[in-house]
């Protein structure tokens, strides 16, 4: 009643508490439009959870899920994941999911069966996160023109999966390193939970909490205040984050998961650093090396950087690939 066209495309992004399984199906018998889901994480191939860290339980069904087996909602995963196994076998939906990750986990999956993979990453607006505004973006955000920014984020710092410890090990290490000016240092933090986090805390340099923020001109600009993005999570099917920061033009230090798991994206010291996931000792050199490169370097890395992410997410490239597909 809303739309004033029967649509021949329905992408599906994050539907908590918007529609579930079932309402996509009517939507789809209503319509009869290709549906894509946008793998922004792994909900789309589990019966409900939306990390999987080392639980195989999708691979099978989801069936005695470890988080609910001892509680009223045992069966509630399995259900899911059945009721999501028949729509999928109706639909046939492309699942929209461009890194490692998403094609590994998707593979593993039984849902595979019934979807088509779609190795394409999700797209951003390159008239919101541009390099445009960099010569000022620190201003905004009160921050000195002469601090070295280390930039990370994250919805729930306290979430384990997104290894807010182990980036703050990796922060105490570079904090030792003789070759770094410490006062020349600035960790930017942004998100929930960030100043009532222990392991936050711990962290040797000046730090700047910025509360969630869900303007994206407002997180281009602060990825333009930024040096260097910091990417600690254990475990992504991407995130958006690290093509943001790309083509706002901050370098990329991460974890191999995502976007980062292998050199399809990053190379590391050629657009941005990749570095085992957990090993904090890495992560503090690789850091190192992006705050001692020459101006002259850190142009020539930023630009090759740009270029990978216009390459691949940009919102031009986006469409081509989906028409290519489809």
């Amino acid at each position: 009643r809303t739309i004033n066209f029967t649509p021949e495309i329905i992408f599906i992004g994050l539907t908590t508490g918007f529609i579930n399984t079932s309402e996509i199906v009517r939507l789809y018998r209503q319509t009869n439009a290709k549906i894509i889901y946008v793998m922004l994480d792994m909900w789309p191939i589990t019966g409900g959870c939306h990390a999987i860290r080392d639980c195989q339980g999708y691979m099978h069904a989801c069936a005695n899920c470890p988080a609910t087996q001892h509680t009223c909602h045992a069966e509630t995963p399995n259900t899911q994941f059945l009721v999501r196994q028949e729509a999928y076998r109706e639909m046939h939906p492309y699942i929209l999911g461009g890194s490692s990750l998403i094609k590994r986990v998707w593979a593993q999956s039984p849902l595979s069966e019934y979807s088509e993979l779609l190795p394409i990453s999700s797209c951003i607006p390159t008239d919101i996160f541009n390099n445009r505004c960099r010569d000022f973006a620190k201003q905004i955000w009160n921050i000195p023109n002469d601090k070295f920014v280390i930039f990370a984020g994250a919805d729930n710092a306290k979430d384990p999966r997104k290894g807010r410890k182990y980036l703050v090990k990796a922060l105490c290490h570079l904090y030792d390193d003789a070759r770094i000016d410490r006062n020349k240092i600035l960790v930017l933090l942004a998100g929930n939970h960030n100043r009532a986090d222990e392991e936050t805390k711990r962290i040797p340099f000046d730090t700047k909490y910025i509360d969630y923020i869900r303007d994206m001109r407002l997180m281009a600009l602060l990825y333009q205040a930024a040096d260097v993005y910091v990417m600690s999570s254990l475990e992504e099917g991407g995130p958006m984050m690290v093509p943001e920061s790309m083509l706002c033009g901050a370098m990329v230090v991460g974890f191999e998961t995502g976007f980062l798991e292998t050199e399809d994206f990053i190379q590391s010291g050629i657009n941005g650093w990749r570095v085992p996931v957990g090993d904090s000792l890495a992560m503090a050199k690789a850091l190192a090396e992006s705050i001692l490169l020459s101006s002259q370097q850190r142009v020539e890395l930023l630009s090759r950087a740009r270029e990978s992410a216009l390459e691949v997410m940009s919102d031009k490239a986006f469409v081509k690939k989906i028409k290519n597909y489809l």
